[in-house]
């Protein structure tokens, strides 16, 4: 009885041996899968990662596809070779020399794109020129018709005495909103064409004054454009005066683009007040008025 006892356990002790054994094995083995596993998978690239990144940013958008779609194709092509090399596990100088040829063709893209913008800006100014040029003309025929009418003639000769300008530190300043001009343009409107005739004769009956007529804008353009109209209208302003007999000695002009708002441009109504004209009067016997950059420079200069 005894010895079937013992002859029992020791049958049970080995059965163990050899479950452990077998488990010892299996773990071993899911070890060496799992570095097998690791081994074999393609390392993280992120110079592949970013230029990945900078790929979709440019063909999802609009006017990259638009200017340069056989770029964008070629960039996509070599990017996707790249992938490939990346997971063979080639070389990474390799890999990084194919990410070199995209990023080539993606500066081709961006190239593209500024070149067109450049274009776009010159030919914005150009057009601007012409609309001036064009309507020049027509502008001081219509000045000739509001003086020829004497009847006009006196009205506005009159209104010119009762032109508001406002004393401020820089002087009197008249302030005139851009209805003057033509939407979005630098041609005068008729009431521009009647309030240049009024400035006209103000001058006239004031011989011994000068003036500087300022431009400013909104901030509805980019600044370039904002600097430019200004400028522009502020001359077309001049030309006007000009035109009907003023000395010219006597006008200056000056732009300002969005700069010196005489408001917030929050909104459409403070916006439409910072569009304007201000015409700065010099005072009996004074010189043309200086421009606020000049007038800023004197007070630092005597303040030194």
């Amino acid at each position: 009885m005894r010895k079937t006892i013992m002859q029992n356990t020791l049958a049970k002790n080995s059965q163990l041996s050899t479950l452990k054994s077998g488990i010892g094995v299996t773990l071993a083995s899911a070890s060496l899968l799992m570095l097998a596993a690791c081994s074999s998978a393609p390392k993280q690239n992120i110079e592949l990662d970013n230029t990945q990144s900078r790929y979709e940013a440019i063909q999802g958008t609009p006017k990259f596809r638009e200017v340069a779609p056989v770029e964008i194709e070629e960039a996509g092509k070599l990017l996707k070779k790249a992938h490939s090399m990346q997971a063979a596990g080639q070389d990474q100088k390799a890999v990084s020399h194919q990410l070199y040829l995209v990023s080539n063709q993606l500066d081709i893209v961006d190239a593209k794109v500024q070149r067109k913008q450049s274009i776009s800006k010159v030919n914005e100014k150009q057009a601007v020129k012409n609309r001036l040029a064009t309507t020049e003309l027509e502008q001081q025929q219509k000045i000739e018709i509001v003086k020829a009418n004497p009847t006009i003639g006196r009205q506005l000769r009159d209104q010119a005495q009762q032109l508001e300008f406002v004393e401020s530190s820089r002087g009197e300043i008249l302030t005139i909103d851009t209805t003057i001009f033509k939407a979005e343009s630098t041609n005068l409107s008729p009431v521009g064409l009647r309030k240049a005739v009024e400035l006209a004769a103000w001058l006239e009956a004031n011989p011994s004054e000068s003036i500087l007529i300022e431009g400013y804008t909104s901030d509805l353009r980019d600044s370039e454009t904002s600097m430019t109209l200004s400028q522009e209208r502020a001359m077309s302003l001049k030309r006007a005066l000009i035109t009907q007999g003023a000395d010219e000695s006597r006008i200056g002009t000056f732009g300002y683009g969005q700069d010196f708002p005489y408001t917030h441009n929050e909104s459409d109504i403070g916006r439409a007040r910072n569009e304007r004209i201000e015409v700065v009067a010099s005072g009996a016997g004074n010189p043309i008025p200086k421009s606020r950059f000049e007038s800023n420079r004197i007070s630092s200069a005597s303040t030194d």
